[in-house]
């Protein structure tokens, strides 16, 4: 099957990947994140918590890397510095304090900024943050949503588009 996506970037000329089988959109008016295959089928749709500052321009997009449960957490330099003495240096799947809650998804993003090294969609979203900008950079969405993102993006390692978008 050809994607009609795929020729019309050769035909314009895009570098980019315009053919996803599914695509999650963050939706930073709405505070909602959507995944959707490509004809527009919604497969999962939440609440999110965005981040408190203009960390990244919007919009921007990648391809989602990998998806996975229980992941690990080391805290940033950053969050070190901005926090002392908070946080360990390492977290174990599922350890209370972990940030990463249940889930992280790692995006290749398009656009090479240094401010976007770190961005993630991951779980630890408490559902009274839901819809409010109060994370560093990252999206959080409730830890029970996290087994249904992973389901419905597991299996299509790099044709999964990202787009943030307001």
């Amino acid at each position: 099957m050809i994607c009609l996506g795929f020729v019309l970037a050769l035909i314009i000329g895009c570098s980019t990947p315009v053919c996803a089988e599914r695509v999650i959109h963050v939706d930073f008016t709405q505070a909602e994140l959507r995944v959707a295959d490509a004809d527009g089928l919604v497969h999962l749709s939440t609440s999110v918590v965005l981040p408190k500052g203009s960390y990244y321009q919007i919009p921007v997009q990648g391809t989602v890397r990998r998806a996975m449960m229980g992941p690990t957490w080391i805290p940033t330099p950053r969050t070190h510095i901005d926090m002392p003495g908070r946080f360990k240096e390492f977290y174990g799947p599922y350890e209370p304090g972990n940030a990463m809650g249940h889930c992280k998804v790692y995006i290749d993003f398009d656009r090479r900024d240094a401010s976007l090294q770190y961005v993630r969609i991951h779980g630890n979203a408490r559902d009274e943050d839901l819809g409010k900008r109060l994370s560093r950079s990252c999206i959080r969405i409730p830890d029970e949503v996290c087994p249904n993102l992973v389901d419905v993006v597991a299996g299509y390692d790099g044709r999964v588009r990202v787009h943030f978008h307001e």
